[in-house]
């Protein structure tokens, strides 16, 4: 972990247990010019923030006041008003962050668990991603797909992952604030499904598998906490480049790479709707494959696999986290050079996210 070192702090407790949240030595913080707060904590205070390591095989938390100026989103001036990202005039409607203060997002996209910076695939910082969901079977037991929180009462997910003549709101649940698929998770909360809204548009048959996207209902407001937050979603006409920073996450099939037990994390670039409708062009059936409410990300080697779908391909935007896409599919085996992974492009479908759940 960045920053951070395998700390071999004991904790008095049985595997299976989850331990105590306790901050170990206060070095650990210092390395980054930090100062924790040596004591039990139970929620950290305005300007701490969290920081994770590890003891003896379990995870825990410690709570950390900064000696750098906090993070926070820039206060409209009185005299200079904040500016959203700046129209590009030979682009049409495409959005450029570069240069621009932070966009208004609101209130979601932020980590209150910070997470190592990777290039390749593994196994993610618990709770570094806290808008992370797994759509399980109504037991609980099984992992379907993955989804994405996006308020309090709402998950956006595939639509494939719902398609089944056999699927209702009781045949799934939604699972939150969880980082193991298999084994306990003590901030762990799973929540009934009230409705399920597939884009009406659909085609689980036609090239590109079209409008791959469905909404998901909560039958209860979820509790945010550091555990579970929602996701941003992106402005209206917002672009995705190799300039990006951004992640895929999920409890896929690693093909052998990783433990599918642990949430996984990759960084992922963005790939351009052109170049990618190139490469699928290469694919032998008819197409076309790539449309513009896809975006493509990652190289065919790293990218989305089965049990990611559904799942979250997020962007960085200075403080927060916005989502770019949601998983849809990939190249059978997911291991073929030069066919990106393909998601739902969410700037597509802000209208009808809009419309059906008013977010």
């Amino acid at each position: 972990m960045v920053g951070i070192e395998k700390a071999q702090y004991s904790f008095d407790a049985v595997k299976g247990d989850k331990p105590p949240v306790l901050c170990p030595s206060p070095k650990n913080c210092e390395l980054e010019g930090h100062t924790c707060k040596d004591s039990t904590v139970e929620t950290c205070e305005d300007g701490e923030f969290d920081t994770s390591f590890e003891c003896d095989g379990y995870w825990a938390i410690q709570c950390c006041v900064s000696n750098r100026p906090p993070t926070q989103p820039p206060v409209p001036s009185t005299t200079e008003p904040t500016t959203l990202p700046v129209v590009s005039q030979s682009a049409g409607s495409t959005l450029s962050p570069t240069n621009t203060t932070q966009p208004l997002y609101g209130d979601c996209g932020r980590r209150q668990v910070e997470s190592s910076q990777i290039t390749n695939g593994r196994e993610a910082t618990p709770h570094s991603w806290p808008w992370q969901a797994s759509l399980r079977t109504a037991n609980g037991a099984t992992h379907n797909c993955g989804a994405v929180l996006i308020s309090d009462r709402w998950v956006l997910t595939a639509a494939h992952c719902i398609n089944s003549i056999y699927d209702n709101v009781a045949t799934y649940r939604v699972v939150l604030g969880t980082h193991y698929q298999f084994d306990y998770n003590a901030n762990e909360y799973s929540a009934h499904l009230e409705q399920m809204i597939p884009h009406h548009l659909y085609d689980q048959e036609g090239p590109g598998f079209p409008y791959d996207i469905a909404l998901l209902k909560l039958d209860l407001p979820v509790p945010f906490n550091r555990y579970i937050q929602p996701v941003c979603l992106p402005l209206e006409g917002e672009e995705f480049t190799t300039q990006d920073e951004c992640f895929l996450t999920g409890w896929g099939d690693t093909r052998g790479t990783g433990d599918e037990n642990v949430l996984n994390e990759v960084q992922i670039e963005p790939v351009a709707n052109a170049d990618c409708a190139a490469m699928w062009a290469r694919y032998p059936n008819p197409g076309p494959w790539i449309y513009d409410f896809h975006i493509c990300a990652g190289d065919g080697i790293r990218g989305s696999c089965s049990g990611d779908s559904g799942g979250p391909m997020v962007c960085r935007r200075g403080s927060q986290w916005i989502l770019a896409g949601v998983s849809s599919w990939a190249m059978r085996g997911c291991d073929t050079p030069g066919f990106p992974s393909v998601y739902s492009r969410i700037t597509s479908f802000l209208a009808w996210i809009n419309e059906n759940t008013n977010v």
